[in-house]
């Protein structure tokens, strides 16, 4: 998916942690106006990583009143401290300021946000998180604006990683526990866009965009915990350092021919990454000499990507009832990498000399049809295709196969709006078939390319403003995943929802009184790619099936043994109650309602546990073989919050 923050684009291709990477923490919710979400691979103007789809999250251009917000909380249903001392019940606090002068034509506005939590953990989070934004928007003239955005964002934590659910279930380890408590990492980014918008006549307009990135993450993961060194831990230390410059154009003129409208939108886009990545074999966060029998550290390469693409996209209007949209995308991609490791190689696995840099490029068309047959209804046709970018890396070693693959989307569709549009009804039916999938690895704490895979599903939608102060929502998505080809362990794509539900209602009274009761379910699926629906033995279709995975079977897996992993899915219920008015307002939100104990993040790896930690309960043995298990982030219970704002 492509993630975006006033169109420039969040993701972050060759990541250490993981191909398009993506840290949404440097926003403020505050000062956002508004989401714009696309479905699918149809729209020109969208680039690298819009396959599923896109989101863009707007900022305003002006904020009416200054005002300070603070927030603190609790977990009423803990106790005891955590290990720092602080009392596990304390949620954390949030201290919000935002400024801008009180009239004038230019109004720019300044915004400040401090944060912090140890969470529920028993090992405190230590969460820290510092966020600075400003903005200002300037007209030269009625149909001319300037504006210049400036963002600044800093954190560090302590996690408490991926558990494994053989320990909790067998009540070894608590839910909030840790197995390797210094696992976590520090962050920071610093970015400035500037854009420039004009209209030099009514039927048309023009944007430009600069934007300038610097980012840092140091990031401490243990997911296999004692696999492959009992000795030293499985602990690795992800790096990445970068800057990235972006720009992009845009024009768009609305002409007729008769009675036939075209709206003709013409870009540029160009996008340059300097990366210094690397992974390091770790010890408590302290490098070791060797990794994998060679100095470390492991992996150590200067990135350097380059996508520049052009877009044009024909809105047509041929009759009132039908509307065409074609498109075409071109980018051309290069990717060098330079080994900084001595030897000059990739890692132990590759270590000869890195080819010369590669390019490779990819055209997208797209198409879209929207028949009205009156007023009330819209029925489309959607075509479209996307891509994503590999890593750099991959892309050079491999000689720049499989660099760029295609994701090819179809979708079928219809909405309709009721009782003079109190009620929107929206279903769609989708495939998308990608030619490189994107899985987990947690030997090496991030993705990696893998087979083509093809997603099919059904989403339905429901917005129904049942008074003028109520209001409800409901979104069901219904998929099903798999690989195009079995090469013998299994075609499901591993962690791919299969259901997803979201709702809730609204209240928005002009008393001032504001409530809201939300839920979220995701359905259970695979964690592996063997489900039980496949067979024990390749070569015996007919016969017996997978079985679960299991510490009964830790023997047998580490030799070879088949057997599948479930995520469990869950349903979580959040509400929220306030009251506001022009000068202050103050809101009590619950998050976790019926305090269900749910697995938020859930993989399925293979791990092994020697040494005990100091969460580990009495009774635990260390273990003789590697496990094949799901790993998890526990979701918060029940957590209160109260927040106050004033403006002025």
């Amino acid at each position: 998916m492509s993630v975006n923050f006033d169109g420039i684009p969040v993701n972050l291709p060759s990541h250490a942690h993981g191909q398009g990477y993506a840290d949404l923490h440097f926003l403020i919710p505050e000062v956002i106006e508004r989401v714009d979400i696309s479905k699918g691979p149809y729209f020109a103007e969208l680039g690298d990583f819009d396959t599923a789809g896109a989101v863009n999250l707007v900022t305003r251009d002006r904020i009416e009143h200054s005002q300070i917000s603070a927030m603190t909380g609790l977990f009423p249903t803990l106790s005891g401290k955590r290990d720092d001392g602080s009392p596990r019940r304390f949620l954390g606090y949030r201290v919000l300021g935002i400024g801008t002068p009180s009239s004038g034509d230019f109004r720019p506005y300044f915004a400040a946000e401090v944060s912090g939590t140890g969470g529920p953990f028993l090992n405190s989070e230590k969460l820290q998180r510092y966020n600075l934004l400003g903005k200002g928007v300037y007209q030269l003239s009625p149909s001319t604006t300037v504006s210049l955005l400036a963002t600044a964002y800093a954190s560090s934590w302590t996690g408490s990683g991926q558990i494994p659910a053989r320990l909790v279930e067998a009540g070894l380890l608590d839910r909030y526990g840790s197995i390797d408590p210094t696992e976590g990492g520090d962050t920071h980014r610093l970015q400035v866009i500037t854009s420039f918008a004009t209209r030099p006549d009514t039927r048309s307009s023009f944007s430009a965009t600069l934007s300038a990135l610097r980012y840092g993450l140091t990031l401490f993961n243990d997911f296999t915990f004692q696999t492959d060194d009992p000795v030293h831990g499985d602990e690795i230390e992800q790096d990445d350092q970068r800057t990235t410059l972006y720009a992009s154009l845009r024009y768009d003129r609305l002409d007729r021919a008769g009675a036939v409208a075209f709206l003709t939108a013409i870009g540029a886009q160009f996008r340059f990454d300097d990366v210094a990545a690397s992974l390091w074999k770790v010890e408590r966060r302290v490098r070791l000499a060797n990794c994998l029998g060679v100095e470390n550290p492991c992996v150590s390469t200067q990135d350097r990507q380059t996508d520049a693409a052009v877009w044009m996209q024909e809105d047509l209007r041929p009759a009132r009832f039908l509307r065409l949209v074609v498109g075409v995308r071109e980018d051309l991609f290069n990717f060098d990498v330079q080994s900084t490791k001595p030897s000059g190689g990739l890692d132990p696995q590759h270590p000869d000399p890195l080819p010369p840099s590669v390019q490779r490029s990819i055209v997208s068309p797209k198409a879209s049809v929207v028949v009205t047959p009156f007023e009330e209804l819209d029925l489309y046709l959607n075509f479209g295709r996307g891509f994503h970018s590999n890593d750099a890396r991959s892309a050079v070693e491999s000689g720049g196969a499989g660099a760029v693959p295609a994701a090819t989307g179809y979708e079928v569709g219809a909405r309709a709006r009721l009782f003079d549009g109190q009620l929107d009804l929206a279903a769609a039916a989708w495939r998308l078939d990608l030619d490189s999938e994107l899985v987990w690895s947690g030997d090496a704490g991030g993705t990696e390319p893998a087979g083509a895979t093809r997603r099919q599903g059904l989403d339905l939608e429901a917005r129904w403003q049942i008074l003028p102060w109520l209001y409800a929502d409901l979104d069901v998505s219904l998929a099903r995943s798999r690989f195009k080809a079995d090469s013998g362990n299994g075609n499901a794509v591993a962690l791919a929802p299969s259901r997803i539900v979201t709702g809730g209602l609204t209240v928005q009274h002009p008393s001032g009184i504001r409530a809201s009761l939300r839920v979220r379910h995701v359905g259970p699926r695979p964690a592996s790619q063997l489900t039980s629906e496949d067979p024990l033995d390749p070569a015996d279709p007919g016969g017996p099936r997978v079985p679960p995975c299991s510490p009964a079977l830790d023997a047998s897996t580490a030799q070879g043994q088949r057997c599948y992993l479930v995520a469990e899915g869950y349903t979580v219920f959040d509400a929220a109650v306030g009251y506001a008015t022009a000068r202050w307002g103050v809101t009590l939100f619950a998050e976790n309602l019926t305090n269900v104990s749910y697995r938020e993040a859930q993989f399925g790896n293979v791990s092994r546990v020697i040494r005990a930690s100091p969460d580990l309960r009495p009774g635990f043995v260390p273990e003789a073989h590697p496990v094949q298990d799901v790993h998890f982030t526990p979701g918060n219970p029940l957590a209160l919050q109260l927040i106050g704002t004033v403006y002025f």
